[in-house]
């Protein structure tokens, strides 16, 4: 999920953004109200966290890349591996 859009939504209210309809598979123009963006970030990070609440039960580790650097990607997904590392190494 990209950080800015799908994790919490950026403050666009006032602004006309161009934003692509999934049913009608077209772009469309909209400008949101506080209230709208409000609700949208809000909705945004309920969903995330559940995702991450219903990954845990599953016991798989999700990772939340929230960089498109090399390095910073790099970085996340070596955390990852000695987290997973970690915690096999304490069930052994």
């Amino acid at each position: 999920q990209d950080p800015v859009w799908e994790q919490s939504f950026p403050d666009v209210s006032g602004i006309v953004v161009p934003l692509r309809d999934p049913r009608a598979r077209r772009v469309v123009h909209v400008r949101m109200t506080k209230k709208e963006v409000a609700a949208r970030r809000r909705a945004n990070e309920i969903r995330l966290s559940s995702l991450l609440a219903d990954l845990e039960l599953l016991d798989l580790d999700p990772i939340l890349v929230s960089s498109s650097d090399p390095t910073d990607l790099l970085a996340t997904f070596l955390d990852w591996t000695e987290l997973r590392r970690a915690r096999r190494g304490s069930m052994a």
